[in-house]
């Protein structure tokens, strides 16, 4: 982004959606514009906010809630598996561990691009290969595990 070129956005414009389109509405939702300042880059350069990146993060986030509330009905709905851990269900709550302290120490030394990559990316792509491994398996997931999955993430999107 640059003033001279006019494509230069106010933090304060940004926080409400960066600014209003033509028709009233916000252009993105703070959490995009959020994920996108931290995937933006850390260090004394500029950020580099990519619009592109900020719509991809409408999707990413929107697909996640929605994962979410699947995951909470079909706990509620008892589809999901209890009782005893199998041997994926630890791997996952041993990667999702790793990345909540990863996630954390990134965040700590303000690192927030790396932070975004042990708290968002790492952590799909474990529950992605934690989900198609009881898919191929017709295993229902733990419904322990799934929960433990979806406080972590929501905290490291938020901390």
């Amino acid at each position: 982004m640059s003033k001279s070129e006019g494509n230069f956005l106010m933090l304060e414009g940004s926080a409400t959606g960066l600014g209003p389109k033509k028709d009233g509405n916000m252009t993105w939702s703070a959490d995009s514009v959020r994920f996108t300042l931290c995937d933006g880059g850390d260090g004394l350069d500029d950020a580099n906010f990519d619009s592109k990146v900020a719509n991809q993060a409408i999707l990413r986030l929107t697909t996640e809630a929605e994962w979410i509330k699947e995951m909470v009905a079909a706990a509620d709905g008892g589809e999901l598996r209890a009782g005893e851990l199998s041997f994926a269900d630890r791997v996952l709550l041993n990667r999702v561990s790793a990345c909540v302290a990863a996630c954390d120490a990134q965040y700590a030394a303000m690192r927030f691009k790396l932070a975004l990559k042990e708290g968002f990316y790492e952590m799909q792509k474990a529950r992605n290969e934690y989900r198609d491994y009881h898919a191929r398996a017709e295993l229902p997931m733990h419904v322990d595990v799934v929960k433990r999955f979806v406080v972590a993430q929501v905290l490291m999107l938020a901390p």
